[in-house]
Protein backbone atom coordinates (compact mmCIF):
# COMPACT_ATOMS: atom_id res chain seq x y z
CA UNK A 1 0.00 0.00 0.00
CA UNK A 2 1.36 3.42 -1.03
CA UNK A 3 1.91 6.10 1.55
CA UNK A 4 -1.18 8.16 0.31
CA UNK A 5 -3.83 5.70 0.62
CA UNK A 6 -2.04 4.96 3.93
CA UNK A 7 -3.18 8.70 4.71
CA UNK A 8 -6.47 8.65 2.77
CA UNK A 9 -7.48 5.78 5.13
CA UNK A 10 -6.74 7.57 8.16
CA UNK A 11 -8.02 10.65 6.92
CA UNK A 12 -11.42 8.96 6.25
CA UNK A 13 -11.30 6.69 9.60
CA UNK A 14 -10.94 10.61 11.54
CA UNK A 15 -14.10 11.89 9.19
CA UNK A 16 -16.36 8.86 10.06
CA UNK A 17 -15.74 9.36 13.41
CA UNK A 18 -16.34 13.28 13.17
CA UNK A 19 -19.69 12.55 11.46
CA UNK A 20 -21.05 10.05 13.72
CA UNK A 21 -20.31 12.76 16.73
CA UNK A 22 -22.18 15.54 14.33
CA UNK A 23 -19.62 17.61 13.27
CA UNK A 24 -20.57 17.50 9.98
CA UNK A 25 -18.11 20.55 9.09
CA UNK A 26 -15.01 19.02 10.10
CA UNK A 27 -15.79 15.53 8.60
CA UNK A 28 -15.99 17.98 5.30
CA UNK A 29 -12.66 19.59 5.94
CA UNK A 30 -11.26 15.85 6.42
CA UNK A 31 -12.47 14.16 3.27
CA UNK A 32 -11.18 17.16 1.46
CA UNK A 33 -8.02 16.57 2.61
CA UNK A 34 -8.55 13.29 1.40
CA UNK A 35 -9.24 14.57 -2.03
CA UNK A 36 -5.35 16.58 -1.69
CA UNK A 37 -3.99 13.51 -0.80
CA UNK A 38 -4.67 12.00 -4.47
CA UNK A 39 -2.12 11.77 -7.18
CA UNK A 40 -2.47 12.95 -9.88
CA UNK A 41 -4.06 12.18 -12.33
CA UNK A 42 -6.76 11.90 -9.27
CA UNK A 43 -10.04 10.61 -10.92
CA UNK A 44 -8.22 7.43 -12.39
CA UNK A 45 -7.24 6.70 -8.99
CA UNK A 46 -10.02 4.20 -6.97
CA UNK A 47 -10.41 6.14 -3.98
CA UNK A 48 -11.82 9.21 -5.48
CA UNK A 49 -14.77 7.77 -6.29
CA UNK A 50 -15.36 6.79 -2.67
CA UNK A 51 -14.21 10.51 -1.63
CA UNK A 52 -16.09 12.51 -4.09
CA UNK A 53 -19.43 9.87 -3.31
CA UNK A 54 -18.50 10.92 0.73
CA UNK A 55 -18.42 14.75 -0.35
CA UNK A 56 -21.78 14.67 -1.85
CA UNK A 57 -23.22 12.87 0.45
CA UNK A 58 -21.70 15.29 3.36
CA UNK A 59 -22.14 18.57 1.74
CA UNK A 60 -26.25 17.34 1.21
CA UNK A 61 -26.39 16.17 4.64
CA UNK A 62 -25.21 19.68 5.37
CA UNK A 63 -27.63 21.42 3.11
CA UNK A 64 -24.58 22.53 0.76
CA UNK A 65 -26.26 21.97 -2.24
CA UNK A 66 -24.24 23.96 -4.50
CA UNK A 67 -21.21 22.44 -3.39
CA UNK A 68 -22.80 18.90 -3.37
CA UNK A 69 -23.08 19.63 -7.39
CA UNK A 70 -19.41 20.32 -8.16
CA UNK A 71 -18.39 17.13 -6.01
CA UNK A 72 -21.61 15.48 -8.06
CA UNK A 73 -19.55 16.08 -11.36
CA UNK A 74 -16.47 15.08 -9.61
CA UNK A 75 -18.11 11.71 -8.66
CA UNK A 76 -18.99 11.39 -12.82
CA UNK A 77 -15.93 11.15 -13.55
CA UNK A 78 -14.10 9.20 -10.44
CA UNK A 79 -12.89 5.68 -10.66
CA UNK A 80 -14.08 5.35 -14.64
CA UNK A 81 -13.34 1.77 -14.53
CA UNK A 82 -15.43 0.92 -11.38
CA UNK A 83 -18.84 -1.31 -12.47
CA UNK A 84 -21.23 1.36 -12.92
CA UNK A 85 -24.31 0.40 -10.37
CA UNK A 86 -26.14 3.78 -11.21
CA UNK A 87 -25.02 5.08 -7.92
CA UNK A 88 -23.26 8.14 -9.72
CA UNK A 89 -26.36 9.02 -11.27
CA UNK A 90 -28.34 8.06 -8.31
CA UNK A 91 -26.11 10.52 -5.90
CA UNK A 92 -26.32 13.70 -8.50
CA UNK A 93 -30.28 13.29 -8.83
CA UNK A 94 -30.28 13.70 -4.79
CA UNK A 95 -28.23 16.94 -5.14
CA UNK A 96 -30.29 17.96 -8.27
CA UNK A 97 -33.50 17.31 -6.46
CA UNK A 98 -32.65 19.31 -3.46
CA UNK A 99 -31.57 22.58 -5.44
CA UNK A 100 -35.37 22.40 -7.11
CA UNK A 101 -33.66 21.21 -10.93
CA UNK A 102 -36.84 18.37 -10.34
CA UNK A 103 -36.67 17.30 -14.05
CA UNK A 104 -33.17 16.91 -14.22
CA UNK A 105 -32.95 14.81 -11.01
CA UNK A 106 -35.81 12.64 -12.32
CA UNK A 107 -33.85 12.28 -15.40
CA UNK A 108 -30.72 10.99 -13.18
CA UNK A 109 -32.89 8.85 -11.17
CA UNK A 110 -34.91 7.13 -14.48
CA UNK A 111 -31.04 6.56 -15.27
CA UNK A 112 -29.48 4.73 -11.45
CA UNK A 113 -32.92 2.76 -11.76
CA UNK A 114 -32.28 1.33 -14.34
CA UNK A 115 -28.74 0.54 -13.89
CA UNK A 116 -29.33 -0.87 -10.71
CA UNK A 117 -32.53 -2.51 -11.60
CA UNK A 118 -34.39 -0.73 -8.89
CA UNK A 119 -32.19 -0.85 -6.54
CA UNK A 120 -30.99 2.56 -5.73
CA UNK A 121 -33.79 3.13 -4.03
CA UNK A 122 -33.92 0.14 -1.70
CA UNK A 123 -31.70 2.07 1.19
CA UNK A 124 -32.33 5.83 0.75
CA UNK A 125 -34.48 8.10 1.82
CA UNK A 126 -37.97 7.46 0.52
CA UNK A 127 -38.45 11.38 -0.45
CA UNK A 128 -36.26 9.80 -3.66
CA UNK A 129 -38.27 7.01 -3.97
CA UNK A 130 -41.91 8.90 -3.81
CA UNK A 131 -40.53 12.13 -6.20
CA UNK A 132 -39.61 9.05 -8.65
CA UNK A 133 -42.39 6.96 -8.65
CA UNK A 134 -44.94 10.52 -8.70
CA UNK A 135 -42.95 11.97 -11.61
CA UNK A 136 -42.81 8.13 -13.16
CA UNK A 137 -46.97 7.69 -13.19
CA UNK A 138 -47.13 11.37 -14.57
CA UNK A 139 -44.41 11.06 -17.23
CA UNK A 140 -46.37 7.33 -18.40
CA UNK A 141 -50.09 8.93 -17.91
CA UNK A 142 -48.69 11.92 -20.27
CA UNK A 143 -47.24 8.93 -22.83
CA UNK A 144 -50.91 7.41 -23.22
CA UNK A 145 -52.42 10.35 -23.60
CA UNK A 146 -49.91 11.17 -26.42
CA UNK A 147 -50.19 7.79 -28.39
CA UNK A 148 -54.49 8.09 -27.32
CA UNK A 149 -54.42 11.46 -29.47
CA UNK A 150 -52.30 10.04 -31.86
CA UNK A 151 -54.52 7.15 -32.91
CA UNK A 152 -57.74 9.02 -32.45
CA UNK A 153 -55.95 11.43 -35.27
CA UNK A 154 -56.10 8.70 -37.90
CA UNK A 155 -59.26 7.25 -37.27
CA UNK A 156 -61.36 8.59 -40.45
CA UNK A 157 -64.86 9.27 -40.13
CA UNK A 158 -64.79 10.34 -36.42
CA UNK A 159 -68.11 12.44 -34.70
CA UNK A 160 -66.52 15.50 -33.94
CA UNK A 161 -66.44 15.07 -29.81
CA UNK A 162 -63.78 12.28 -29.39
CA UNK A 163 -63.38 12.99 -25.66
CA UNK A 164 -65.29 9.65 -24.98
CA UNK A 165 -63.56 8.02 -27.48
CA UNK A 166 -59.77 9.17 -25.98
CA UNK A 167 -61.30 8.44 -22.28
CA UNK A 168 -62.17 4.59 -23.61
CA UNK A 169 -58.47 4.05 -25.32
CA UNK A 170 -56.45 5.39 -22.06
CA UNK A 171 -58.28 3.34 -19.74
CA UNK A 172 -58.72 0.29 -21.60
CA UNK A 173 -56.15 -2.17 -19.98
CA UNK A 174 -54.89 -3.46 -23.11
CA UNK A 175 -53.96 -0.07 -24.28
CA UNK A 176 -51.39 0.25 -21.03
CA UNK A 177 -49.77 -2.88 -22.51
CA UNK A 178 -48.21 -0.86 -25.37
Amino acid sequence: MEDYQNRIRQLKDEALVEYKAGSIDKAIILTIRSWDALPEPKYEKPDSYLIARSMVFLLNKAERYDEALVWAQHLMQSSPDRYDSGDREFMAGTVLYHIGRKDDAWMYFDVANDKSESRCFESTDTIYREFFESRDGKILKQKKHIMAASIIAYIPDLPEDRSDLFERIVDNEEFEKI
